[in-house]
């Protein structure tokens, strides 16, 4: 457990293992806790090739937001922790907001960044293409057991209502869900969008290193379809679809996800090697 400060900016992280760095960078409203727990199963027997950087973006789970007012300070907040932090080559995954600032620190550390794994990630400004919301499979036990607000908040991401989907999200995202309710910064400071000029050079410009790029059939927050354009920007990525999966991929489809992302870098790892 570190503090990096970037002027009036505290950035909380937390890592593990030793080896090729990777840098993992959570959603919107929630913190590093959604990373770790569906990252550290898939690192498993690798726990000793990857150095694991698990942040918490500004105004979000312990990290002081400071004068952070939009993504383009987040990304220089972070792009100064890499430096001082990270040595050499490092590996990037984002998921959702997290994959857009992956994507923009690709894009400005092209020389240093060696591949990216990007779940669920938002497109910045474009408008998006959404699947119909509907749910997968449902315990109804269990949503009786659930009060209305829990309810609510599950059924947002999740398309797999189910006991042991209830106990990964209540574990890894849900604490972090209600803490940032009534977050001030995140509801009324923190631009979330990104300059067109921007938004042009991350969906056009060549990054030529492996990309794995993970996206939900049933996920109704950032969609599936628009991410498969990225294709042509990462002509090494492998691009997945998953169906019944929503925006919390990896809790409504943790085996397969763990599968997909494992074997992703073990193949990196081969091949850099």
């Amino acid at each position: 457990m570190s503090e990096f400060k970037y002027n009036d900016t505290k950035l909380y992280y937390e890592t593990y293992g030793e080896g090729m760095p990777i840098l993992l960078i959570h959603g919107w409203g929630i913190d590093h806790c959604y990373l770790t727990g569906c990252m550290e199963p898939v690192f498993g027997t690798m726990k000793d090739e990857f150095k694991r950087f698990y942040v918490d973006l500004p105004g979000m789970g312990r990290s002081k937001e400071g004068s952070v007012h939009n993504t383009e300070d987040i990304v220089e907040v972070l792009l100064t922790f890499i430096k001082e932090n990270i040595k050499g080559d490092f590996l990037l995954a984002g998921n959702s907001y997290g994959g857009l600032i992956s994507r923009i620190i690709a894009n400005k550390m092209p020389d240093r960044v060696k591949g990216m794994i990007l779940i669920c990630t938002s497109q910045g400004n474009i408008k998006r293409t959404l699947p119909e919301r509907y749910v997968l499979k449902k315990d109804n036990d269990l949503l009786n057991e659930l009060d209305k607000k829990q309810i609510e908040h599950f059924a947002s991401m999740n398309v797999r209502l189910t006991r042991d989907v209830w106990e990964i999200y209540q574990r890894d995202i849900y604490p972090a869900v209600l803490q940032n309710e009534d977050n001030h910064f995140l509801n009324h400071v923190l631009d979330g969008d990104i300059s067109l000029q921007l938004q042009h050079e991350i969906d056009h410009r060549v990054f030529d290193k492996p990309v794995l790029i993970l996206t939900g059939k049933q996920d109704t927050c950032v969609g599936y379809e628009d991410q498969f354009k990225w294709i042509k920007p990462y002509p090494r990525a492998d691009y997945h679809a998953i169906e019944g999966a929503g925006h919390n991929l990896s809790m409504d489809q943790p085996q397969l996800f763990e599968c997909i992302v494992k074997s992703w870098l073990i193949n990196f790892m081969i091949k850099e090697n």
